[in-house]
């Protein structure tokens, strides 16, 4: 059966605990879903399997205090602020057009339409002028995110087409067979009576999570 490489790009942060190796998964919320108040919902028979993950991009570019982010102000009398534009103290040439942009006043989906020298223009305004905090004086960070997944889709399985589609993750049971990774505990008992005490038992209970 043919498989292909299909890459899907996210309007924010891609949640920490995928790993390459876990299988992803899809539902239309379209149809057969149906709208639930302000929510979509998919029917859990209509769960498609893409397939495995092979690599995923989530890592970020935060503009701190030393590349102060403002909203770029129009030349008009009086200035009227562009709130889809953010000027940076210097050039970061690591910022790129389609990178999820995240911070304070930034409306949730927003991603970068174009980079010119310090000028970041964004695909919509933002809730409200990005200013320094009043009593510090501290300039609020904005990041920049790429986030992607590539996954090793079998196309005997129908893969997702739309923006509405929800798309979800599970681990690969054959190494992940429990929540708990790489943690344990140390116990000390102690006993601080001055009469006689019996200790009854002590029982632990051990799961084995990888190898």
């Amino acid at each position: 059966m043919p498989f292909q490489l299909l890459s899907f790009p996210f309007d924010g942060q891609i949640n920490n605990s995928l790993q390459v190796g876990d299988i992803a998964y899809w539902v239309s919320t379209t149809t057969p879903g149906t709208a639930v108040g302000s929510y979509a919902v998919g029917a859990l028979q209509n769960v498609i399997r893409i397939g495995e993950v092979m690599s995923f991009t989530s890592s970020s570019i935060g503009v701190t205090t030393t590349e102060q982010a403002i909203t770029v102000t129009s030349t008009s009398v009086p200035p009227v602020p562009q709130l889809n534009k953010l000027t940076l103290a210097a050039v970061n040439t690591g910022i790129e057009i389609g990178m999820v942009v995240l911070g304070p006043n930034i409306i949730t989906g927003t991603t970068v339409q174009n980079v010119s020298g310090t000028t970041v223009t964004l695909s919509q305004d933002a809730g409200a002028q990005i200013i320094p905090d009043p009593l510090t004086a501290v300039w609020p960070q904005i990041t920049f995110a790429p986030s992607a997944v590539d996954v090793y889709h079998n196309m005997a399985y129908a893969a997702p087409t739309s923006t509405t589609d929800f798309l979800m993750f599970a681990k690969d049971k054959r190494a992940n067979t429990t929540s708990l990774v790489g943690y344990y505990a140390e116990v000390k008992l102690v006993n601080d009576s001055h009469e006689k005490i019996e200790l009854f038992s002590v029982n632990s209970e051990i799961h084995e999570s990888s190898k």
